[in-house]
């Protein structure tokens, strides 16, 4: 059986499926982020010195003092979940009202992935054939496509908003990416390469000089895929969090939209 895939502009009604679609998407890196914090040295380090502790100062047994190592790992796994969870509340504002914040100028954008036909539920989808169809904004016939086969299962999206904060560049010219997210279901699949297309097709028509993005070190398939695109690493920042036990890094991508315009005059 084949899944078709529509990749549409958002239309209003979709806001619960883009959220929750968002947020799980947030909260896939919790475990890479406890892993690379509890491989750290100063985690270890301060693990030890507070087992010490327990054990010379406080003269606790040597199993109690011990069971400091699973208890800080629990306590660490917890505070990164909830910091994930506090990222999601205080940074999803913008999905709230997508058609103002994205849809309000015509060089902004906001586009979901949506299975049409195959069984959303069904978790071998990788092993059918996949279809996937992109959908203009002036395009109507595969909308009444998309309402009549009773689609409704959101597993992707991307967005388009203008870079506010360019440094040496005129006004309004950088295009910013965001809100790439793939239903981890039908990931690797297409999916994300036809999203991405989608949005850098249109900054390319709509006359932006380049895009740039942001994501993190915790993000290797995101980095791939952008770098197939034609994005270049252009600057590095590191995040802390907690004095310094939490850290992780993020990078800045950039894409001449010459590079675009050029794919879409061939």
């Amino acid at each position: 059986m084949t899944c078709k895939i529509l990749i549409r502009p958002y239309k209003y009604g979709d806001e619960s499926k883009l959220k929750r679609l968002l947020a799980d998407s947030a909260m896939t890196t919790v475990w890479a982020v406890f892993l690379a914090t509890a491989r750290r040295e100063l985690v270890s380090q301060s693990i030890l010195i507070m087992a010490a502790i327990l054990f010379v100062v406080f003269d606790l047994s040597l199993i109690h003092s011990i069971l400091v190592f699973p208890t800080v790992m629990l306590l660490l796994l917890i505070g990164i979940w909830v910091g994930h969870k506090v990222k999601v509340i205080t940074t999803h504002k913008d999905l709230n009202d997508i058609q103002k914040e994205y849809q309000s100028n015509p060089r902004c954008g906001f586009w979901v992935a949506e299975l049409i036909s195959g069984d959303a539920q069904q978790m071998h989808c990788k092993t059918k054939q996949i279809d996937i169809i992109s959908l203009g904004d002036s395009d109507t016939s595969m909308i009444e496509l998309e309402r009549r086969t009773g689609g409704c299962s959101i597993i992707g999206s991307i967005a388009v908003t203008v870079k506010q904060d360019s440094t040496n560049e005129p006004n309004q010219s950088v295009a910013w990416l965001r809100r790439m997210a793939v239903e981890k279901t039908y990931r690797k699949m297409g999916i994300g390469a036809a999203l991405a297309d989608t949005a850098l097709e249109h900054c390319a028509r709509s006359n932006y000089r380049a895009v740039e993005l942001l994501t993190t070190e915790h993000h290797q398939a995101a980095r791939s895929l952008y770098a197939i695109k034609g994005f270049e690493l252009i600057e590095t920042h590191e995040k802390t969090y907690l004095g310094g036990i939490i850290c992780f890094v993020l990078y800045r991508l950039r894409m001449p939209c010459i590079v675009t315009r050029a794919n879409l005059s061939a």
